[in-house]
């Protein structure tokens, strides 16, 4: 889905939640600086803001508590 929807919020922010779950932070960080670097360069817009809320909440925190609904 990622490589079809490259620049769609949603299925960016369930890839960071999975690194997340995974505990792999240096991945999840990466993802997402690759991710806001693309809509920047691409599109010349910032993620959705509950995508910058959702990273925010994951660099923060436990991803464990935290649902996608």
């Amino acid at each position: 889905m990622h490589k079809l929807h490259p620049f769609h919020d949603e299925i960016n922010e369930s890839i960071l939640l999975g690194y997340a779950r995974m505990g792999d932070r240096q991945s999840m960080i990466r993802h997402y600086e690759r991710f806001t670097r693309l809509l920047k360069e691409e599109l010349g817009i910032e993620p959705m803001e509950t995508t910058v809320r959702l990273y925010q909440r994951l660099c923060s925190g436990s991803a464990k508590d935290i649902s996608m609904a």
